[in-house]
């Protein structure tokens, strides 16, 4: 009778844990071997752990972890486990086995278990025939294996827009020149690299129309490359991007502009283009994607659409937003947008001005308890709880943030007659209006200040961005934070450590990721490595020291005097007795986790509420009495904690 069984396979990533072996045979004379474990697929793809010192017949292997990729080239292989005695001049046998792992490509990785796997060697029968062998049992090895399937990742590398060569070889190849795309795939198991066709003469605007196919399970981010081919003096690097792989994982569908940056001849950023990328993603049902990174929030199918549906998603999402936009376009878009919010306001004022400006003002003086022109969290909750309702911090901090134009966390008169004289204010619209308001102060305080065009300081989808960045900043934080038992007193003992560093060390405040380390007092794993680059906006190898100490504070208890005296101590670097308002701003970057543009509007309000000397720097005690009098300013009002 023949019994023939379908087992499917999967391409995939296979965790092998290793816990311990028992009773291996002895093959040092001293008994004083070192085992570890080697694993391969093939003859070629090989792994194995560290070995255990004297380790003997039984060591233990400490839960350690060999991630292998299966795919259609190398699944047909039994995996082989063998255990050797690590020796300087040649590693020696102790014993082997080996199985298929397709029983494991249909188990969920939480239904194995740890199991014993038999081990043997082989012993030649005959002398004269060394084909004539026998298998020993030479004990046994405790292991689990996890199989984690993948999907299925598409992505249509469609065509650039101005991309620009190096400076040294643009002088010697104009616009004729053949780009191509190269896009890498890091994993725990596997780096996978493929690359595009060169679009022959493309040129600045190249288009390539090319699909490029991934099996992915725990990467999560793409590294783009653009080259110039050639082959004579070797492809040339035009600009890289990195882009993050969530979208595409929530929703099935991703498309977008990614701007190119490159690294300059003196050690700077340029952007150098734009490239189109178009992906799509398919994955089992349930499973969320990327697998085996809990640091990482991962999305199953429960929102992500299936390619066939394509047509049908993006009539359903939201218009995309182009990175690469018609500036000229952009700009006279948002001067007819503000001309019909200010024809609007103004005729809010003219004709429907429901409330004289007498009842405003005198409105807004009730609720301005401490009469400073600017009502406050405080005094909201005072006149609510008064009033008989009970609401919580986070409630008032959303309502003072959908009315504060500035942004410097609390209500000025001209921000409460704008929302009183709105004909709904109760229409959810209200904070899209407020927000376009906002984007039209911001515009002419930077046109004041600089006599530049009428341009935004920032864009709707940049303060998206900007606070993604600030939450993925805070996940980041609270895990280094916990890992290290970070408190107030260790971020002192830090600052001092970053002081009595060389100058050349900290050059602008900015370190190297060894100095971090030793600033920090952690080892230099990849984790942190990754944490030091997440912070090196500039892409120049360093971070800014004082910026992380500030994030820091936001989620350790400290007092906020305190922390304020700190913050003056750490930017006053001459000891002078005064800070600038550069300095502020970089006080303000730290504490609200967001770029400096976008607290630029907060140290303007500080320098002109404090009692400014002549050099136009502030005091330690101007600076205190500016947090007694405006707390929201110098600290965040919703999102990050800080003890009171």
């Amino acid at each position: 009778m023949l019994e023939i069984v379908f087992e499917e396979a999967r391409s995939g990533l296979a965790q092998l844990t290793f816990y311990e072996a028992k009773n291996l045979r002895s093959i040092d004379p001293m008994g004083q071997q070192d085992p570890f474990i080697q694993v391969s697929l093939g003859k070629h793809y090989k792994k194995r752990t560290p070995s255990v010192k004297n380790g003997g017949t039984n060591p233990y292997f400490n839960e350690e972890e060999v991630w292998m990729w299966l795919d259609s080239d190398n699944w047909v292989e039994d995996l082989m486990i063998e255990v050797l005695d690590e020796d300087a001049k040649e590693d020696k046998p102790i014993g082997s086995t080996h199985f298929s792992l397709l029983p494991y490509m249909k188990m969920t990785p939480d239904a194995t278990r740890e199991d014993e796997y038999d081990l043997f060697y082989y012993v030649v029968i005959d002398p004269k025939d060394d084909t004539e062998k026998k298998e020993v049992a030479c004990g046994s090895v405790f292991l689990r294996v996890r199989f984690y399937v993948a999907g299925a990742l598409n992505i249509v590398v469609d065509k650039a827009k101005g991309l620009l060569l190096p400076e040294e070889l643009s002088k010697v190849t104009k616009d004729r020149f053949d780009p191509y795309v190269q896009l890498t795939l890091d994993g725990k198991a596997v780096q996978m690299l493929k690359r595009t066709p060169a679009d022959k003469d493309g040129g600045k605007d190249p288009v390539w129309n090319s699909t490029v196919k991934f099996m992915v399970v725990d990467q999560y981010t793409l590294d783009v490359k653009v080259y110039n081919q050639s082959v004579v003096s070797g492809d040339t690097l035009i600009g890289f991007a990195e882009v993050s792989l969530l979208n595409v994982f929530r929703n099935g569908l991703h498309e977008l502009w990614t701007t190119l940056k490159q690294r300059k001849s003196n050690g700077g950023i340029r952007e150098v283009g734009d490239i189109l990328l178009k992906m799509t993603f398919v994955g089992p049902v349930g499973i969320a994607y990327p697998q085996c990174r809990p640091e990482i929030d991962g999305f199953d199918d429960t929102l992500r659409k299936p390619p066939g549906l394509e047509q049908e998603a993006k009539e359903e999402a939201k218009p995309i937003i182009s990175t690469v936009p018609d500036e000229n376009e952009d700009v006279e878009a948002e001067k007819q947008r503000i001309k019909e919010l200010e024809s609007q306001l103004l005729a809010n004022r003219t004709v429907d001005q429901e409330f004289t400006e007498d009842e405003i003002i005198a409105a807004f003086k009730f609720i301005d308890l401490d009469h400073n022109n600017f009502v406050g969290a405080a005094e909201i909750r005072h006149i609510l709880v008064c009033m008989g309702e009970m609401i919580t911090d986070e409630e008032i901090d959303m309502m003072i943030s959908m009315v504060d134009l500035d942004g410097d966390g609390q209500v000025s008169f001209k921000e409460f007659r704008a929302l009183v004289l709105h004909p709904n204010p109760g229409l959810v619209d209200m904070q899209k209006e407020i927000n376009k308001v906002r984007e039209e102060d911001a515009m002419k305080d930077k046109q004041a200040m600089t006599g530049k065009a009428n341009v935004l300081e920032l864009s709707s989808f940049q303060r998206q961005k900007e606070l993604l960045k600030r939450e993925e900043k805070k996940k980041r934080i609270l895990t280094f934070i916990d890992d290290n038992e970070i408190n107030f007193e260790y971020i002192r003992q830090s600052f001092g450590t970053y002081v009595e560093l060389p100058k050349d060390q900290r050059v602008g405040g900015r370190v190297k990721f060894t100095e971090f380390c030793t600033v920090m007092k952690v080892e230099p794993i990849t984790e942190y490595r990754n944490l030091h680059s997440f912070y090196d906006d500039e892409e120049m190898g360093d971070m800014d020291m004082r910026e992380f100490l500030l994030n820091l504070m936001n989620f350790v208890p400290v007092d906020k005097e305190e922390r304020i005296r700190f913050s003056f101590e750490m930017f006053d670097d001459a000891k002078t007795g005064f800070i600038g308002q550069q300095e502020i701003q970089e006080i303000l970057r730290g504490n609200h986790m967001l770029s400096l543009a976008s607290v630029e509007k907060k140290a303007e309000t500080i320098m002109k509420q404090a009692n400014k000397n002549s050099a136009g720097a502030i005091t330690l005690k101007e600076f205190l009495v500016i947090s007694r009098k405006f707390p929201n300013i110098l600290f965040p009002t919703a999102g990050i904690t800080t003890k009171k």
